[in-house]
């Protein structure tokens, strides 16, 4: 039976409504636990109707839950948190739970105020998805009422805070690569932009340091606005590319790929990709993206356990919720370590621009013209540049844009010294 049905009597909703000279709508809001009117006034319709004989299953007998996430994670980046949502919603749906989704901008965070609908209705829990700052949360705590953190934590408010091993996992990916061959692997995220992505990133620095591998801070990439959430595949990789990324997430590797396509690069074939998430965006892109996969069904059926039991939240409890690694398509074995630069002189097309050095180990010549037409270019070089050359058609001189041609024999590739410009 919905909350706030009248059940008997002759006093009416707009009995009510007259007497506190307010709409009937608002009584009926009032009553039935609906959004639109303040908490203060919600309190004297439920005394007024009571005092005048009301009869009715009272709307705090219905539990209704927030759920509250920053703009910058739910709109704007990837379906991480929208899909968290949909399983918090659905299970409490399924146990006649009430949830209502607030979505707060950067206006209200800069500001440090709660948005109205926080301020105007009652809640018995709030679950946060998503990291916000400590003044922030401080405003959504609230003496007897549960608060839930998810996918985060905070030391700033009395809280339960649901989490994944981000920093063991991380270190997990980064040897898996390791253990496939690569000594080159870099990182996509901003480390200091979340808790989360500070994990991942020092889990992935755990590994290189454990196996004495390089790091570098220009293997250390951005593609993401760190204040509104929006990616770009426009962004500069290092002229030294790594053979491997470990990426923050799965929307931050779907635009590297796209980044590595514009410069003619393959994925796993050049460069290797594991990333987090496991969003739908990982099974659909091409190629598929190994990920790490965090239960969101999980997280929220956690989540409502804990609101439904006030008592668990006392204090600061962290929980850890497993994970899994989904292995797909774009990570691979290191293809003889060879190492990838970009921007070098392409003796093709006497730019700088989007090529690649290919290391050669025997000084011999090279004949080109059996393989392009009207292109002969004699090299004697221990360093051969072949690059992507754009046609007005959008073709290569070898044909479709990003197709490969095995010219150089794989047993001829070596660690390169310092390739230059090659004069023919």
């Amino acid at each position: 039976m919905p909350p706030g049905r009248h059940k008997s009597g002759k006093t009416t909703m707009q009995d009510i409504a007259d007497k506190l000279g307010i709409s009937k709508v608002s009584v009926s809001k009032a009553l039935n636990g609906k959004a639109g009117i303040s908490g203060e006034l919600r309190q004297t319709i439920f005394s007024t109707a009571r005092e005048m004989g009301y009869e009715f299953i009272p709307a705090e007998e219905s539990k209704r839950f927030a759920f509250v996430v920053s703009k910058h994670f739910f709109l704007e980046t990837d379906a991480f948190y929208s899909e968290m949502y949909y399983q918090f919603n659905k299970q409490c749906l399924e146990t006649g739970i009430r949830t209502a989704l607030i979505i707060v901008g950067n206006g209200d965070l800069a500001r440090n105020v709660l948005p109205p609908q926080m301020q105007m209705e009652e809640f018995n829990g709030v679950a946060v998805a998503g990291e916000m700052p400590d003044a922030f949360l401080r405003l959504l705590e609230k003496p007897g009422r549960p608060l839930v953190l998810m996918d985060f934590e905070s030391s700033a408010v009395s809280a339960c805070s649901l989490l994944t091993g981000n920093y063991h996992w991380a270190s997990v990916i980064t040897q898996l690569l390791v253990d496939q061959g690569h000594k080159k692997i870099g990182f996509i995220g901003q480390p200091g932009a979340t808790k989360s992505i500070t994990d991942r990133y020092f889990g992935y620095r755990r590994t290189l340091l454990l196996n004495h591998l390089p790091f570098r801070e220009d293997w250390v990439l951005v593609n993401n606005d760190t204040l509104t959430g929006l990616y770009t595949s426009n962004i500069n990789l290092p002229q030294e590319l790594p053979t491997a990324f470990v990426c923050h997430c799965d929307m931050a590797a779907y635009y590297l790929l796209a980044t590595l396509n514009q410069h003619g690069l393959q994925c796993p074939q050049d460069v290797s990709i594991i990333s987090f998430d496991n969003t739908r965006l990982a099974e659909t892109c091409c190629p598929p993206l190994t990920s790490v996969g965090i239960d969101t069904k999980a997280f929220a059926r956690k989540a409502l356990e804990l609101l439904n039991h006030p008592e668990l939240c006392d204090g600061n409890r962290r929980i850890y919720l497993p994970a899994t690694l989904i292995e797909r398509q774009s990570n691979g074995p290191a293809k003889g370590n060879q190492t990838k630069r970009i921007g070098a002189f392409c003796v093709l097309c006497s730019q700088q621009k989007n090529c690649i050095p290919v290391p050669v180990v025997k000084p011999k010549p090279i004949f080109l013209h059996s393989l392009y037409k009207n292109i002969h270019h004699p090299i004697e070089s221990n360093h051969l540049s072949l690059g992507v050359r754009k046609t007005h058609s959008g073709q290569t001189p070898y044909g479709k844009a990003g197709a490969r041609f095995p010219i150089i024999p794989p047993e001829w590739a070596q660690e390169p010294g310092s390739p230059g410009p090659h004069k023919p």
